[in-house]
């Protein structure tokens, strides 16, 4: 097993890991116009992009690195990359869906240069990247029309498929975790536990689920099956911390 996968296994066990916190709200402080967005690459775009945090990966990278550095200034153990929207699913919305590997590509390169150079600073302290995989835009558990309760505007494959794409820019060496956030949709956690493996059998390391607190009863059935998809699954609550996983700490006793 890769070394820096045995640590986090011993780490988890010894102490609660913090988690960053979001990048979005962290983004919304620079007050980027459409400009911004553009960068060079995209100045002559057809289409809006103001709004796409993702694409700052390629267009304002020194933005994306510094919230990146705050966050692990701060005490933070994990980053997450800057992929909350980086699926075809999501990215289609900017008509950018050609670019969804790059996208997930570069924000782990991203992230994982910072964190290396966090821990160069202390050798003791191991930094990890998360590979965020978010909920997309679209649910295939309710319908979209309150007239038509069978209507779905996306399908399990699709999802199944677009998380694929995501997670193979995110493979490799770069991501030690896999952080599929705010999924909503029951469908949606499943389709998420089916590429989380892809992700693993890539990078030959361990993938996490990262749920959150308000979501916990209700992610029992996901986490079930990935504990069966995957034989050992990490959770996160609250978007804040990582502990060991839910089957090492027994079960009360009724009484």
């Amino acid at each position: 097993m890769n070394p820096r996968i045995t640590r986090l296994d011993t780490l988890l066990h010894e102490r609660i890991l913090m988690l960053d916190g979001a990048m979005g709200t962290m983004i919304q402080g620079y007050r980027l116009s459409e400009a911004d967005y553009r960068g060079e690459r995209f100045q002559d775009f057809p289409h809006d992009l103001k709004g796409n945090n993702d694409l700052l990966t390629l267009t304002q990278p020194h933005i994306i690195r510094e919230i990146h550095a705050k966050y692990l200034d701060a005490g933070a153990d994990i980053i997450e990359t800057n992929t909350f929207n980086s699926t075809a699913i999501a990215q289609a919305d900017y008509h950018l869906q050609d670019l969804v590997y790059e996208l997930n590509r570069e924000a782990a390169r991203l992230a994982r240069a910072v964190a290396d150079e966090r821990e160069a600073q202390d050798r003791d302290r191991p930094r990890y990247v998360a590979g965020a995989l978010g909920p997309t835009n679209r649910t295939a558990s309710i319908s979209p029309d309150v007239n038509d309760p069978g209507a779905r505007n996306v399908t399990f494959d699709a999802l199944v498929t677009a998380y694929g794409e995501a997670a193979d820019g995110l493979g490799g060496r770069l991501c030690h975790l896999a952080a599929h956030r705010r999924q909503g949709s029951p469908l949606g956690r499943y389709a998420g536990g089916h590429q989380r493996a892809r992700t693993t059998r890539c990078q030959r390391s361990r993938a996490f689920s990262f749920v959150d607190s308000l979501h916990l009863s209700s992610h029992r059935a996901f986490t079930d099956h990935l504990s069966s998809v995957l034989g050992s699954v990490g959770f996160a609550t609250g978007g804040s911390a990582l502990r060991a996983p839910m089957a090492s700490h027994p079960t009360p006793a009724s009484p």
